[in-house]
């Protein structure tokens, strides 16, 4: 999931997913594309046997306390 869809649209491609097989469905967390989470809840939502997660989840490096 790299782009800004519409959740139905996401859900879709996550039922297609499970459809075909697949056991994990994950989505990069990183600065400068969509927020991992809506992503996730969307497949939790939308699929029964796959498990859902991040590659990495990473953090805001600019707002670290100096």
């Amino acid at each position: 999931m790299l782009s800004v869809e519409s959740g139905a649209s996401w859900r879709r491609k996550y039922r297609r997913a499970e459809e075909l097989g697949y056991d994990a469905l994950l989505v990069p967390g990183h600065l400068g594309m969509p927020a991992p989470f809506p992503a996730l809840i969307a497949a939790a939502e939308a699929t029964e046997r796959p498990q859902v997660g991040t590659f990495v989840l990473h953090t805001d490096e600019g707002n670290r306390p100096h």
